[in-house]
């Protein structure tokens, strides 16, 4: 059964599947429409994550979820990787956008979700697993994508119970980006899209290091206000930035808030972290577009 198979003792079938009728006959829509969100994890975790994935699954805990599919030991021309596998979760219809929101950030919570690179989860439609993965050549293979943290060196197990580390940005060589989130900052479920983001810049080093680790305290104590998540660079420079000596953080907030909120959000993040600039302002730009949402003037200049 495959509720109590083990996806790394299955090396002749690439993959174990388990769908419940009680609970998929909840969420009766046409098969061309359904998708699923992907969730990654290294093989040593992969069969905790499975029975935890399975449990929550057969006890009605996954909002939306019709079926769930993970991937085993077996060779898979399609993934990338031999270090990771995935677990699939299928749901939707996939228009309905709000709703398969809801459902990933509910999955994402349910299983205490967090990856070691991305920085993100992906919802891609069964149309767009047909056309393939990046592994195959596809460029854009998702439709959705949710904020989520990233940990290197936190065991990924079902039973684990721990608060998270702060991760040190000069001492992060393996990723480009640390990302920080807190599913009760989300008020609002929204597509990476649908945020903003102010840019504070540090030279890279002890400065940069503290002040990530300051936001970070700030951050999970609930005192960045309208902060949904934030993200930093690390040791590991982005392509065609080696030369950079400033490290950046992220502070994204929804790009539907009103110009005082924003401004108001700006305000705090300045003071609380006590930043100063040569620029003597900050702007806060969309994720999607670039454009420039808002511009916070009265900033200290950096001497």
């Amino acid at each position: 059964m495959s509720t109590k198979r083990k996806p790394m003792d299955e090396f002749e079938e690439d993959s174990i599947s388990l769908e419940i009728e009680t609970i998929a006959v909840k969420y009766k829509f046409d098969e061309s429409l359904r998708g699923k969100w992907m969730l990654f994890f290294n093989h040593d975790y992969m069969d905790d994550m499975w029975a935890k994935a399975v449990e929550l699954y057969s006890a009605g805990e996954l909002p939306g979820i019709i079926s769930i599919k993970t991937s085993t030991a077996a060779p898979c021309e399609r993934s990338g990787t031999t270090e990771y596998g995935a677990i699939r979760f299928t749901c939707g219809p996939h228009r309905e956008r709000e709703r398969v929101l809801q459902y990933g950030q509910q999955l994402v919570k349910k299983m205490r979700y967090f990856n070691t690179g991305f920085g993100f989860v992906a919802y891609k439609t069964d149309a767009q697993s047909v056309i393939g993965t990046k592994a195959t050549g596809a460029k854009k293979n998702y439709l959705y994508r949710l904020p989520v943290p990233t940990y290197d060196h936190l065991e990924q197990r079902s039973g684990m119970v721990t608060e998270h580390p702060i991760e040190v940005p000069s001492r992060m060589g393996t990723r480009e980006w640390i990302a920080e989130v807190v599913d009760d900052y989300i008020e609002e479920v929204a597509d990476m899209n649908d945020y903003a983001r102010w840019l504070m810049k540090f030279p890279k080093g002890t400065l940069h290091d503290s002040a990530w680790v300051r936001a970070c305290r700030l951050y999970r104590s609930g005192e960045l206000e309208d902060v949904a998540y934030m993200q930093t660079s690390t040791a590991k420079a982005v392509p065609g930035k080696e030369n950079t000596k400033e490290g950046v953080i992220f502070f994204c907030s929804r790009d539907n808030l009103s110009q005082s909120k924003l401004q108001q959000c700006g305000k705090n993040l300045v003071q609380k972290l006590n930043y100063s600039s040569r620029q003597g302002e900050i702007t806060c730009r969309s994720y999607k577009t670039g454009r420039t949402c808002a511009v916070l003037c009265r900033v200290p200049t950096l001497e």
